[in-house]
């Protein structure tokens, strides 16, 4: 079953193992709202029919025959013998094509749920063994001896981390002019952007609004 729990945060739970599992919004996930919503219902064919309200009033509607829900404005009830006539609209026909459509729904976010899952710890093994690899510890050579060894954050304590500024050009950063990184102490907090020292998760969270998954996945491994 679908949760959401902020504008944007989706949460379905997978019926294999009872786990929530988070739905981000990107491209794929309004696709497959939009697809969704372009599936309900038409209202093609519609059939008079009496509807009783909750309070107990009494309606006459068009009602689709296929999805059972009223269509277009009640109609005037001024011949009493007529609107006796009328059959009355079936609500299981209506709690039958939304429970359908509850389940398509689920079903669908469910898939993706899945999908970014996979994706996501793809991406944290790849991110992790670029952490381990020379091209990085090339890289953060290069920024160490651009700061002469100083904390960037305080400007005083020595250097000894070195922190993705940006991740517009992860795995291919720009090393000629060490762009894009920062050289911090151990308990420095410097932030730009709230982007320093974020877990593998949380890095691929902001990139996905800009960058494709398979970006991430389609070129060459991260040496080791």
């Amino acid at each position: 079953m679908a949760d959401t729990l902020s504008p944007n945060t989706v949460w379905v739970e997978d019926p294999d193992t009872g786990e929530p599992l988070i739905v981000e919004r990107d491209d794929e996930y309004v696709r497959i709202i939009r697809e969704f919503h372009q599936n309900e219902c038409q209202h093609i064919e519609t059939e008079v029919r009496r509807i009783e309200l909750s309070n107990g009033a009494i309606q006459v509607r068009d009602c689709c025959t296929f999805c059972g829900s009223g269509v277009g404005l009640a109609k005037p009830q001024k011949n009493k013998t007529w609107v006796n006539s009328l059959p009355w609209a079936d609500p299981a026909l209506v709690n039958s094509y939304q429970n359908r459509r509850n389940a398509e729904h689920n079903a669908a976010l469910l898939a993706l749920a899945r999908k970014q899952y996979a994706e996501r710890g793809r991406f944290t093994e790849a991110y992790t063994a670029y952490l381990k690899s020379d091209a990085w510890k090339a890289k953060r050579a290069l920024v160490l001896k651009r700061c002469g060894g100083v904390c960037e954050g305080c400007g005083t304590a020595e250097a000894t981390e070195a922190h993705h500024m940006t991740y517009d050009h992860l795995f291919n950063e720009f090393c000629s002019n060490c762009w894009g990184f920062a050289m911090i102490a151990t308990n420095a907090s410097p932030r730009k952007n709230g982007r320093v020292g974020a877990s593998p998760t949380k890095v691929r969270t902001r990139i996905m609004a800009s960058l494709k998954p398979k970006t991430f996945f389609d070129g060459p491994s991260p040496q080791r």
